[in-house]
């Protein structure tokens, strides 16, 4: 197994066909026997303190982690964690019986560390989901992913979506969605604006895609929306 704490920069995981952006204060855990590979941005180049180990209890620490959502966290104490590392990576520097001991009572403290903090961080009550929504809210004109909420408010994009639907009923991206198409509702009836005008200004990638959605929510197109209430 391997934990990773991100003391500067940032980078990128990829485990199990998923690729996970990480950055200072974070850390991720993952299974080495699975694919796996992690690498520095160009830009922010990272640096690290990491520790593979393994043990008897270790697969029951990382199933139980794992089980709570993706590996990459954000410690709620990142000091805690960055200390339990290092002063692990201290005491095996000349190894013997005594480092071995110290060894093994440190890797559970920072699995109990990780298990604590992922708990917290990772569920989303209904006032963290209300946070989404207000970020949704105020940014749904711009290009939104789930891995950019993730990084914006430290949890994975799997809880966010699940969680997302849960409070309120409908996806993440539906709700992007429907703000978007009742912004261009109130731009076709109050402005003159043409239709491909509003539909860069409401957030979507080209007015094609935009008259799919429009029509897939109303049932018709923006211009006979427009026309309708034009006349």
């Amino acid at each position: 197994f391997l934990i990773v704490y991100i003391t500067n920069g940032s980078g990128t995981l990829e485990y199990d066909n998923r690729s996970y952006k990480v950055k200072k204060g974070q850390c991720f855990f993952i299974d080495c026997m699975n694919s796996h590979s992690y690498f520095s941005s160009s830009e922010k180049p990272w640096e690290l303190l990491w520790v593979h180990f393994n043990g008897a209890t270790s697969r029951e620490y990382f199933d139980i982690f794992y089980k709570k959502s993706a590996p990459v966290f954000q410690p709620f104490d990142s000091m805690k964690m960055e200390s339990l590392i290092s002063e692990l990576i201290s005491v095996n520097k000349e190894p013997n019986l005594e480092s071995e001991i110290r060894s093994s009572y440190l890797i559970v403290a920072m699995l109990t560390e990780a298990l604590q903090e992922k708990t917290s961080a990772a569920e989303i009550t209904p006032a963290n989901a209300f946070k989404v929504k207000q970020y949704l809210n105020n940014h749904y004109t711009e290009k939104i992913s789930l891995d950019m909420l993730a990084e914006e408010f430290y949890m994975s994009k799997f809880y966010i979506e699940r969680e997302f639907k849960r409070v309120y009923g409908q996806t993440v991206f539906d709700y992007i969605i429907s703000k978007r198409i009742n912004f261009a509702k109130r731009l076709l009836r109050f402005t003159d604006k043409t239709v491909d005008e509003i539909s860069s200004m409401c957030g979507f990638s080209d007015q094609s895609y935009f008259n799919r959605q429009f029509k897939r929510s109303e049932g018709i197109t923006g211009t006979a929306f427009r026309r309708k209430w034009r006349n």
